[in-house]
């Protein structure tokens, strides 16, 4: 493995080692009230990166080989960087795009930037034939579009849940207080 490849992987294992890492989070803090979690995309992301190395999770959830890759890290990472960085993100799951006019104007630019990308880097990649940038190609436009899906009118889902979901919290302040700056006089008469 090339030094290129070296760093491929060790930038694609810090993502995922962040990905793995939850913040903390209070005990009333549940799975269904928190957006960040409910339209968090890299569970996806991190799906398509094993399917491209030739990888799944075994029953204790640890990556095991499955078959060959199809790219090595350098391609792992410039495709899902691409992916990602675009479309299959929160940004996107939460936006609002038009189905008719954006969705499609978007997904070709992506086709084409993937096709390209795939055809000049094929050899630097380590794609061996064609059914493998095939696979690539697909897995990243499906993924992709499936992400932009949940951002059109057709794909509400999302924001309805979050329309009729908000919590509105009150504070209050009980008794008599009042907001006051810090002065030395008050020091002295014992108010502090």
């Amino acid at each position: 493995m090339d030094s290129e490849q070296q760093n491929a992987l060790a930038s694609s294992m810090a993502l995922h080692s962040l990905r793995n890492d939850t913040p903390y989070r209070s005990p009333n803090q549940g799975f269904d009230s928190n957006m960040f979690y409910l339209t968090n995309p890299d569970n996806e992301i991190y799906k398509m990166e094993l399917l491209f190395r030739g990888k799944a999770l075994n029953e204790k959830n640890e990556e095991v080989q499955i078959g060959e890759p199809l790219m090595n890290e350098v391609g792992v990472a410039r495709i899902v960087g691409i992916v990602q960085a675009g479309i299959v993100n929160q940004v996107t799951i939460m936006g609002n795009l038009n189905a008719k006019s954006e969705v499609p104007s978007i997904m070709m630019a992506l086709a084409d930037t993937l096709i390209t990308d795939l055809m000049v880097n094929r050899h630097r990649y380590g794609i061996k034939d064609k059914s493998a940038r095939t696979s690539i190609l697909f897995t990243a436009l499906v993924k992709s579009f499936i992400a932009m899906k949940r951002s059109t009118e057709e794909g509400m889902s999302d924001k309805k849940f979050w329309r009729g979901s908000q919590h509105e919290i009150v504070s209050r302040v009980q008794g008599e207080q009042k907001k006051s700056g810090f002065n030395m006089g008050s020091l002295m008469q014992g108010k502090y």
